[in-house]
């Protein structure tokens, strides 16, 4: 899935894949559980959807600052020498 390489880590992308599968999965069974009128497993399943949903968003920040992290000392690094950095901190 293109989807899940874009928005999450190479090392989250099987618990993302596994996640989105289950948030899938249980917002069909709330619809049909709504349509037999079972409310109770439908709101079951409208609540193993948003924890997986919360899981979901969680995994993507955690790329987001990931990849906020590497634009920083990518910049870091073109604008000082890491031997002056080495130097400031006395190693």
């Amino acid at each position: 899935m293109d989807l899940i390489k874009e928005h999450f880590l190479p090392q989250d992308e099987r618990e993302a894949t596994a996640e989105m599968m289950c948030a899938t999965y249980c917002l069909d069974q709330a619809r049909y559980a709504v349509l037999r009128e079972d409310y109770k497993k439908a709101l079951a399943y409208f609540e193993n959807a948003t924890r997986s949903i919360r899981e979901l968003a969680r995994l993507n920040e955690k790329k987001k600052t990931h990849v906020k992290l590497e634009k920083l000392i990518s910049e870091l690094s073109k604008s000082r020498s890491l031997e002056t950095y080495r130097k400031e901190l006395g190693l």
